[in-house]
C-alpha cells in the first residue's frame, strides 16, 4: 500500500458510493441518497429525519454527512438545537473552490521526507507531493508525453 508521511493511503478502484452500498447491505433500511435533509428532531430514544415533502425516517441512529457550508448556513433545523460551541464551529470553517493538478515525473526531484508545501499568498496556495506505485504502462505513457 503507498504510504503518505508514514501513513497508509487508500487508492480506490471504485466509487465512495459503492464502498458505502456494500457497507450497508445488512441494514434493513435502504440508504437515502439525494435526498436533502431539512430537519433532524433527536434525542436518547434515537431521531426523527425529515426530507423532501415532509417524508420522515424514524431511527435508532444518525449520521450526518451535510457540507460544512450547509451546515453553517443552518438550512438543516437541529430539534434541539445543536450545541452552541457546535453551531460556531460549523460557522467558523470554511471550505473554498479547489482543483486538482496532476503531474508525473519520470525521477522525483524532491527530498524523500518532502510533502507539502503552504504558500498563502500565492494563485497556488497549498500543493501535495505524492509518490505512487508505477501503473503497468506509466512509463511508456509519459514517455509519448515529451
Amino acid at each position: 500500500h503507498p504510504r503518505i508521511n508514514g501513513e497508509p493511503y487508500v487508492l480506490l478502484d471504485r466509487s465512495v458510493e459503492e464502498i458505502i452500498h456494500f457497507m450497508a447491505k445488512d441494514i434493513p433500511n435502504p440508504i437515502k441518497t439525494s435526498w436533502p435533509v431539512q430537519k433532524i428532531e433527536y434525542g436518547p430514544g434515537g431521531a426523527v429525519v425529515w426530507g423532501p415533502g415532509g417524508e420522515r425516517i424514524r431511527c435508532t441512529h444518525c449520521l450526518v454527512t451535510a457540507p460544512v457550508s450547509v451546515l453553517g448556513a443552518g438550512d438543516i433545523q437541529f430539534v434541539p438545537p445543536l450545541p452552541t460551541r457546535k453551531r460556531m464551529a460549523m460557522k467558523r470553517v470554511q471550505m473554498c473552490n479547489a482543483m486538482k493538478v496532476i503531474m508525473a515525473f519520470s525521477e522525483p526531484f524532491w527530498p524523500d521526507e518532502f510533502f507539502d508545501v503552504i504558500c498563502t499568498d500565492s494563485f497556488v496556495p497549498e500543493f501535495w507531493v505524492t509518490k505512487y506505485p508505477p501503473t503497468e504502462g506509466a512509463s511508456e505513457e509519459l514517455r509519448s508525453l515529451h
